[in-house]
């Protein structure tokens, strides 16, 4: 569970003030069940992500001009959007390098992940990428598109 946003820090521009705490690892393994892995559980979701990507001009234009999320905090490595003012649900960066290829197809990592949107989020979506001339399949109210660095993306309607 996020923390309330009103208990955000914001810097002197706007953005959100963040911290990276370090990896107790040992804790961490010491939960760690002795089960095989078979993926997360059913219903699991997850608060925000980040993405490794090849262009922040290119993904800007994909996830906030066709998509329709918002610009939460931009520089020259980094770009977080997200929708109703959360403090970011996608942080993207070129931190690895830019202008990386695409995975390979067998490449280990994420294989997709799935957006819900309301219904008219879904159709200015649609509009977006049939206007921008995004390559996407829609079947049975889902859409499965890539952006340009390879991420696969599942858009459904929020039930």
């Amino acid at each position: 569970m996020s923390r309330d946003p009103n208990h955000w820090l914001r810097d002197g521009n706007g953005g959100y003030v963040g911290r990276t705490d370090p990896l107790d690892v040992d804790n961490l393994l010491s939960e760690a069940k002795q089960n095989k892995w078979n993926g997360l559980p059913s219903g699991t979701r997850i608060g925000h992500m980040h993405l490794q990507v090849s262009d922040l001009e290119e993904s800007e234009k994909f996830y906030v001009e066709a998509l329709g999320f918002d610009i939460v905090s931009k520089d020259t490595h980094m770009l977080f959007v997200s929708k109703d003012a959360y403090h970011h649900h996608i942080g993207m960066n070129t931190w690895s390098g830019k202008g990386l290829p695409k995975p390979p197809k067998n490449a280990i990592g994420l294989k997709y992940f799935t957006l819900q949107f309301t219904e008219e989020e879904y159709k200015n979506a649609k509009a977006n990428l049939d206007h921008l001339g995004y390559t996407y399949r829609e079947d049975n109210h889902e859409i499965a598109v890539e952006d340009l660095s390879g991420n696969n993306i599942k858009i459904l309607l929020k039930d």
